[in-house]
Order: structure tokens, then C-alpha cells, then sequence
């Protein structure tokens, strides 16, 4: 299964490998596959990318998910323990509207699509007929990869870099 995902290369690929629950056991594999997903150069993995707002962080570092009326964008379905290789939302089912962090994988909450931007920090900026927001979104029912995180010093907006399908 590991040298399929290999060599497909796949943003999907890595991330269904991460997240499945079919017994097989991945912990060989779990932290390469987070790495792989994070690459940038020429082996990285086919899918998409974008700046997305999740949140609010204010300046003592409090996060809150979702918007100003409490409508979120998005939900950790995954968050590697280190120690054991397992889902540690599992285990916590609180933290799924915790402040993302990097190698989280989430789903958007709602059915709705939501765009994402080139730039973190012109995450909502609809000017120049979108020349800011990217042609593919990101897609209801499909899972993204958290590779970075931006709180926007001006604002109290956070903002994440996905990698999707």
C-alpha cells in the first residue's frame, strides 16, 4: 500500500494513507507521509494549495474557531500523537475545533466550498476581479493538510496553508 501512495504521489493519496482505519499498520510510514506532503520542490506531491481563514488568535494567543458569529470553516479530523503513530482525536475529540497546527488534517465543516488564496495575506481579498483567490477551491467532503499556519499581525485573523484535493 506505502509504495502505491509512493508512487502515485498524490496529495489525496498521502492523506487517505494517513487517515484511513482499516487495521493495516502505518506507523513505519505516518511521519513520512506528513514530510511528504509538506515538499515544495519537484517531488511534490500533485494537488492544490492555498491560504484559507479558520479562525481569530488575539494578541495573548487565544484562538477561536470560525468567524465572528461562530460559523466555522473547518474541523480537525486528525492530529498525529508522536509517540504512539495514532489519531489523537481520537482519544480528545475536544481538540477539533482547536487552533490548527502544521501535519492536522481537516475537513470543512458545512457543505459550502470555500476559496482559497495565493497569498496569506490577501486571505478574503476579492479585488482585481480575484486575481488573489485561487482558480480551485476547496471542496465540501474532501480532506486538506495543514503545512502553515499565519496569525495576521494587523488583525486578529488566522489564516492556514492547505494542501488539498
Amino acid at each position: 500500500y506505502w509504495n502505491h501512495v509512493v508512487t502515485d504521489n498524490s496529495v489525496e493519496g498521502y492523506i487517505n494513507f494517513i487517515t484511513n482505519d482499516w487495521g493495516i499498520d502505518k506507523t513505519e510510514y505516518i511521519d513520512t507521509a506528513i514530510e511528504n506532503l509538506k515538499l515544495e520542490n519537484s517531488n511534490k506531491p500533485v494537488g492544490f494549495d492555498g491560504w484559507l481563514f479558520v479562525g481569530t488568535k488575539n494578541n495573548v494567543g487565544d484562538y477561536t474557531s470560525g468567524n465572528n458569529v461562530g460559523k466555522k470553516t473547518i474541523r480537525i479530523i486528525y492530529r498525529l500523537n508522536k509517540e504512539t503513530k495514532t489519531n489523537i482525536i481520537d482519544s480528545l475529540p475536544a481538540l477539533k475545533d482547536s487552533e490548527p497546527k502544521i501535519g492536522d488534517i481537516v475537513r470543512l465543516v458545512g457543505v459550502t466550498n470555500y476559496v482559497t488564496y495565493k497569498y496569506k495575506s490577501r486571505v478574503g481579498d476579492k479585488s482585481n476581479n480575484g486575481a488573489y483567490m485561487n482558480e480551485q477551491g476547496f471542496r465540501n467532503r474532501t480532506k486538506a493538510i495543514i503545512v502553515d499556519t499565519y496569525k495576521n499581525p494587523d488583525k486578529t485573523n488566522y489564516n492556514v496553508k492547505i494542501k488539498y484535493y
